[in-house]
């Protein structure tokens, strides 16, 4: 229990008999402080000055009242402590904080409501270091003994859109110019490089336009532009301020422009003001080579009494969209938010996310008065128009609703960066080939031994350095157990190494915190050990790839960085959780380049924590624990939104021989099994909603994983997964599937062909986004191994697609130029190689939709290399059954391959579902091993088998690859001749034989003789299973002996022909629905070949074996199944309907603004056509060189007309097909008048007219 003299004084409030602490007072109305501005608190007797080492001593308690200087380095030691002051804008900077003692900014009962700034400094080579716990440099470290309370304002950490938000392309009425838009404007058209320049009249169409690539003679354009117009530069490339001249210089300056003078050749410029109102001046440049802004942004000019804004692009990305004007309500438009967020303020920065497969398309805003514009408390106004869609609704009863979220705070950590990327050694140049930007930012580092830690509603900026390991924005290291310490309400964005780090840490509360744009793993559980840690209500978006470990990296970083372990890279997540025993509630990973929760352990404790998990005498069992994973949210994920499969690599011989460095990703089982008390039990991941993820939204491979009430949305493949342990299983359950809802995404032109026509490409214009191909598979399962349950589940909108690339507004359509994407809900895993387990099976499941109607099917398995399906050894062997026939219309119906191996009579074709069968037989698995010939490590995973049934018509040699096993699905009571492929120049019969049935219960028997040498002494037979056999086995005399017998111990050994047979059976049923066999209990037989040529292979193919006589009922043929109507998923998913939140349904309607709009002009004549004679005739005299324009690509004659309209002439002249003069006087006589076909050359902009040609002006009046 902590004494009251421990408390620090602010804490103590009136204690007496029978009266408690009622209220805490704010830290900086503690009596006896020490104030920073009085020379006396300081033992040197003076106020700290710039570049200072300041260190508190023990016994003093400093107030920070008044802004400090530039300190080199700031340490609070034991005893003493320092306390920010109840003052607004004050800024600490130094290179680092080591806090021994106490720093606080405000306290849990008084919270601070001012604005406070630390900024760390420092490069990677700084002076200021310190070794004590690798604190380093440029850092916030709380050491042993220390106290670091951080408590800045109550703010929503972030909420939902109640409405969508379309991208300004898509709005009616949001443009009055659009430069991209070159069917309407054929400026646009205009992309060489150089500076390009804009003048918009008033009301925003365009008064002039030129591209300028010598800047000596810009300055001369201007002269004429009258006051009030309104003139945009974007420059960009060699050319674009290729030979700046001081003219140039100063006539950016007379407009109002400041940063012209510093830019260089190269460098990119976006500049917007009015003429004659220098304030009104904007600008932005970036320097070559430097990182591009993002997202892009835009200069801004308001004109409120027009409703318009005038924009500039500040991004060479942003391909030709250089200028626009909008309609200011779009400008800066008005979110609707589900809740009424508390404490954010104009010129809070916030958080928009992506609601498509992309996470980049998030988008940050800063809030602005809301003015007239806002009719309701749950809305705000923000400074920009938005470049994407945000989707704002539910969808299918799927919630896709985007994350609105604050990145502003009042008290803000940041790390001071260099404008350009550095590189001290050469792994520091790496890192600049790598991120293009300086990487080292400052790191917050709480270690074990501190006293207290609370971090909450506070922002961090540029933290992180992706140099090191341990140097992160927030990280509790090696602390052991911190109960009632918490990370709260941070917004930490922009950083450099992660987020949240829980590193050897148990019991801490991390909590509504948002992080965005991080490089590698965003919540970072480090070392696979820690414990009972609260994960809620967090919000994750933009985890990039890092350099710290294999799994951060991207695959194309280790091809050249770690090429020998390219397999153990990829799987960054915005949520790593390296141990199942902590807590995940209520949170969003809402994009990222890999994944968005992994669930990944280790066999062994990691890093320092294998010798402290020793020192604290604790054992290493994580994959005991169950998940506590609930109300979980997973979009824009690359990858998958949750992955729980591999193990990480601990480094030594456990794994791969010690060849994977540690915390490398190594694909193998993780042998999860969860249990409590001792039993085996069900882990549920429940009440999840994941959507628009790249591959899957979930991957789920481990023991016994119930997926449950859950919505899954808008992913190639819904959920695929497996089993790692050999009696458990993964099971969907009352959960939602919807293939593709109304939340389309942003439309995308994609390069195609037509499967038949591949060399004939065309770019089509598609109404969605896509994570992949627009032909990939549409599923919402993927069975895989298994064994896989999917119970009670709704599925709706699997549909396929078809889209004709001959004419898109053609009725009908050539088979030939049809691009068709395929769909359906029970799926199977596309590309795989692992075989299906028997024990997997789907049970009282609904649709929204019939099967096979109009493209929309139940079942669907694609056809090789096509939508990205494969023929391996896993999709030839694919198999669930139908516990209910509610899916295919007979009860216990098994789905297999249209093989003749698995066929029979009774067996319905489903050709629709994609060479499918549904048979009214059971199937069992065989799996072969052995030692040597061929199934030796030479030939066993290269067709090393064949295999045929006994009885016609069915009698058609089958063979797998056997890449992971050779492994068999086979029909029971039916008997099959295994042979071995001659075709390999090591071919030959093995010595030794395992053999291992799957599936096999009472009541099932199935024949299987192996083909031998003629000349084999005697077999060695040994059997665990269904009886004991050690060499005593009874031999039969005949086939009919051998199919006669129910035991399972007799054997016949068939001389005449040389083939071994035996019966696959079992005395026991299942007991429990993911067994793998009944019981536990598989058939199992070794048998070893005495003597014989096992090296002259000979086959049996030709050999007729009588046929197994099946005397069990024979079955009824299943038939399809009337439609049983169309379902609804009332009851299940996540969604709670008497608490869905406030949403708008209605689509936001924008009321149009008023423009002018440049026509022709309504005196506009033609005069004739008019030699060019000498530069200085009449005509050229009064057209100077500052009003030409030449356009490469979009001179026409309404464009010349109407600039020298504007400019004030009478006359505009066309000559060259792409250049316009103007002026005022035109000289008449003979010598000067040309003929028609003198000016016959075509306008660049437009064929159909005729801009003079190189010694002749097509001349026109322009109204004047």
């Amino acid at each position: 229990m902590v004494g009251t003299a421990q408390l620090p004084l602010y804490a103590l409030c009136m204690l007496s008999w029978g009266v408690t602490v009622q209220s805490a007072a704010c830290p900086w109305q503690e009596s006896g402080l020490l104030k920073w501005g009085d020379d006396g608190t300081w033992d040197s007797g003076s106020v700290p000055k710039d570049d200072e080492e300041v260190t508190i001593p023990a016994g003093k308690r400093v107030l920070l009242n008044e802004q400090p200087a530039r300190l080199a380095t700031l340490t609070i030691e034991a005893g003493g402590a320092l306390i920010w002051g109840d003052v607004d804008g004050l800024v600490l900077t130094t290179h680092h904080v080591l806090i021994r003692g106490e720093f606080h900014i405000g306290s849990e009962g008084c919270r601070f409501e001012k604005k406070a700034h630390i900024r760390l400094l420092g490069k990677t080579d700084s002076p200021y270091f310190v070794a004590e716990h690798e604190f380093e440099r440029k850092f916030i470290g709380v050491s042993t003994g220390g106290t670091l309370e951080l408590h800045g304002k109550s703010k929503t950490s972030w909420t939902k859109l109640a409405q969508t938000v379309n991208p300004v392309k898509n709005i009616d009425c949001a443009f009055i110019y659009d430069h991209s838009d070159t069917a309407k404007n054929l400026i646009g058209l205009e992309r060489q490089q150089g500076a390009h320049v804009i003048v918009w009249n008033e009301g925003g169409s365009v008064m002039d336009f030129n591209v300028f690539q010598d800047a000596s003679v810009f300055a001369a354009f201007f002269t004429t532009i009258p006051q009030g117009k309104v003139v945009g530069i974007f420059a960009f490339g060699k050319n674009g301020l290729g030979r700046k001249s001081e003219g140039f210089v100063s006539t950016i300056q007379s407009l109002g422009g400041s940063d012209i003078s510093q830019i260089s050749n190269g460098d990119s410029y976006s500049f917007l003001a009015r003429v004659g109102a220098p304030d009104s001046a904007r600008e932005f440049s970036k320097v070559n080579g430097q990182k591009e802004p993002a997202p892009a942004g835009y200069l801004h000019l308001h004109d409120p009494d027009k409703g318009i804004v005038f924009q500039v692009s500040t991004c060479a990305s942003e391909t030709f969209k250089y200028f626009r004007v909008l309609n200011d309500l779009v400008a800066y438009p008005v979110l609707t938010l589900v809740d009424k967020v508390q404490g954010w303020e104009e010129g809070d920065k916030i958080l928009v996310t992506s609601t498509d497969f992309d996470w980049k398309q998030a988008e940050t805003r800063r809030i602005i008065p809301c003015g007239k514009a806002c009719s309701s408390k749950r809305q705000i106004r923000v400074d920009d128009a938005f470049q994407y869609l945000h989707f704002g609704n539910f969808t299918y009863n799927v919630d896709e609703r985007a994350e609105v979220a604050i990145l502003t705070r009042n008290i803000l950590i940041e790390g001071v960066m260099e404008k350009e990327c550095y590189g001290n050694n050469k792994d520091e140049e790496k890192l600049c080939k790598k991120f293009y930007e300086d990487t080292f930012g400052g790191h917050v580092r709480i270690e074990r031994g501190f006293k207290s830690a609370h971090v909450r509603g506070v922002e961090l900026y540029h933290m992180g350095q992706q140099k090191r390991m341990g140097a992160y924005p927030l990280h509790f290291h090696m602390c052991d157990e911190v109960a009632s310490m918490y990370l709260r309400e941070n917004s930490l964005h922009h950083t450099f190494s992660r987020c949240i780090t829980v590193h050897g840490t148990d019991f801490l509360d991390v909590s509504d915190n948002v992080c965005y744009r991080h490089y590698g793993h965003g919540v970072f559980i480090e070392d696979a050990v820690e414990q009972n840690n609260t994960f809620t209500g967090n919000l994750v978006a933009g985890t990039m790839h890092g350099s710290l470990l294999l799994a951060d990296m991207s695959k194309e970083w280790c091809k050249t960085d770690a090429k020998a372990f390219i397999s153990n890279c990829g799987d960054l997540s915005s949520f790593w959780v390296s141990h199942p025993n902590n807590v995940l509630r209520k949170n969003v990973a809402a994009g990222s380049d890999g994944n968005g929760y992994m669930y990944i352990f280790a066999d062994r404790p990691l890093g320092p924590s294998l010798v402290r998990q020793k020192e604290r005498g604790i054992e290493h069992h994580p994959k005991d624990f169950p998940l506590d994973f609930s109300g979980n949210v997973a979009h824009s994920n690359a990858h998958s939104g949750v992955f729980v499969d591999g193990k990480i690599s601990t480094g030594t011989g456990m794994e791969n021989k010690g060849k994977v460095p540690e915390n490398g990703v190594i694909q193998t089982e993780n042998e999860y099994d969860p249990h409590k008390r001792g039993s085996a039990v069900w882990t549920d991941m429940s009440y999840g909603t994941y959507y628009k993820n790249g591959n899957d939204n979930l991957w789920i491979k481990g023991g016994n994983i119930k997926i449950s009430y859950s919505a899954i949305a808008d992913s190639p493949e819904g959920f695929s997964g497996g089993t790692t342990l050999f009696n458990s299983g993964t099971e969907v359950y009352k959960s939602i599937f919807i293939g593709e809802t109304e939340n389309k995404g942003m439309g995308v032109k994609r390069s195609v062909a037509p499967p038949k026509k591949q060399s004939h490409k065309v770019l089509y214009y598609f109404d969605q986004s896509f994570p992949g191909q627009p032909t990939d598979s549409l599923t919402a399962i993927g069975l895989y191994q298994g064994p896989v349950i999917i119970k009670n589940c709704f599925f709706d909108k699997y549909e396929t697609k078809s889209w004709c690339l001959d004419d898109e507004s053609s009725t009908e359509c050539d088979d030939d130029e049809l691009l068709t994407r395929y769909a359906g809900a029970i799926s199977f895993k596309r590309n795989t190689n692992y075989p299906s387990m028997t024990s997997s099976y789907v049970e009282n499941n609904l649709f929204g939709y019939c099967d096979n109607d109009d493209g929309k099917h139940w079942v669907f398995h694609g056809a090789d290399n096509t939508g990205g399906w494969a023929w391996k050894d896993g999709n030839r062997m694919q198999y669930f059954f139908d516990k209910d026939g509610k899916l295919t219309g007979t009860v216990n119906a098994s789905v297999v391959n249209d093989i003749p191996l698995y066929k029979g009579p009774e067996c319905l074709e489903r050709h629709d579902w994609g060479d499918l069968l549904v048979c009214p037989y059971r199937y069992v698995k065989l799996e072969l091993l052995g030692k040597g010939g061929n199934l030796g490590k030479d030939i066993a995973s290269n067709y090393p088998l064949i295999i045929r049934r006994d009885d016609k018509p069915y009698t058609e040699p089958f063979s797998i690859m056997g890449e992971i096993r050779n492994e068999y699905l086979l029909r029971t009571h039916r008997s099959y001749v295994i042979d071995f492929n001659d075709t390999h120049p090591k071919a030959g019969f093995p010595s030794d034989y395992k053999l291992f049935g799957y599936g096999v219960e009472r009541q099932d028997v199935v024949r299987v003789g192996i083909c031998q040498p003629m000349d084999v002494d005697s077999f060695g037979i040994m059997m665990d299973y269904p009886v004991v056999i050690r060499d005593n086995a009874t031999w039969a005399d005949s086939l009919d002996q051998l199919d006669a017998d129910t035991t399972g111990n007799v054997f016949f050994h068939d001389k005449a022909n040389g083939i071994l047979f035996f019966k696959m059976m079992s005395r026991d049923t299942h007991n429990n629905e993911t067994q793998r066999c009944p019981r536990g209990r598989c058939w199992k037989l070794k048998i070893t070949v005495n003597g014989g040529s096992l090296k002259k292979l000979r086959s049996c193919a030709n050999i007729k074996v009588p046929p197994f006589v099946d005397n069990t009922k024979k079955p009824a043929k299943p038939t399809i199944p009337p439609c049983p109507g169309i379902a609804t998923p009332e009851g299940l998913g996540p969604l709670d309907p008497n608490n869905l939140g406030f949403v708008v349904h209605d689509e936001f309607q924008l009321p149009c603004v008023e423009t002018v709009v440049t026509e022709d002009r309504e005196g506009k004549q033609p005069v004739g056509c008019y030699k060019v004679k000498h530069k200085r005739d009449e005509f050229q005299t009064d057209l100077k060189d500052l009003e030409a324009l030449e356009l490469t690509k979009s001179m026409t004659v309404d464009m010349c007309v109407n600039r020298c309209y504007h400019r004030g002439y009478k006359y505009a002249g066309l000559s060259r097909g792409r250049r316009c003069t103007c002026g005022n006087v035109l000289v008449s006589g003979a010598d000067y008048v040309g003929t028609a076909k003198d000016c016959k050359q075509k306008c660049v902009g437009n064929s159909a007219e005729f801009c003079g040609s190189k010694k002749y002006l097509n001349v026109w009046t322009t109204g004047k």
